[in-house]
């Protein structure tokens, strides 16, 4: 498994996320420990080779994503978004100070 995760600090935000849906290959709503996010891929769909990508909404302004790429072997594999899911989970959990 690897993943990467990164603070998007300039640009407009989950909001510009969803005013350029259309635009992606994949975008599907969803929370994570309720807060609004999407996943979101660009060219085409890679969940069936263990690749997810979340974008999660923090502020109006501010976004991180997650991206996350799962071995073969992984019990994950055919489930890579719940894996990135719980990923942005313990992310936001350090954004918020918790442990």
């Amino acid at each position: 498994m690897s993943f990467s995760a990164r603070l998007v600090v300039k640009g407009d935000g989950l909001a510009g996320l969803y005013s350029r849906r259309d635009t992606y290959k994949i975008f599907e709503p969803l929370e994570v420990d309720g807060y609004p996010a999407a996943v979101v891929m660009a060219v085409r769909d890679q969940r069936s080779e263990g690749v997810c990508v979340i974008s999660v909404g923090v502020t109006d302004k501010l976004v991180f994503d997650v991206d996350m790429q799962l071995d073969d072997e992984s019990p994950s594999y055919n489930d890579p978004c719940g894996q990135t899911k719980l990923v942005a989970g313990e992310i936001l959990k350090t954004l918020k100070g918790g442990t």
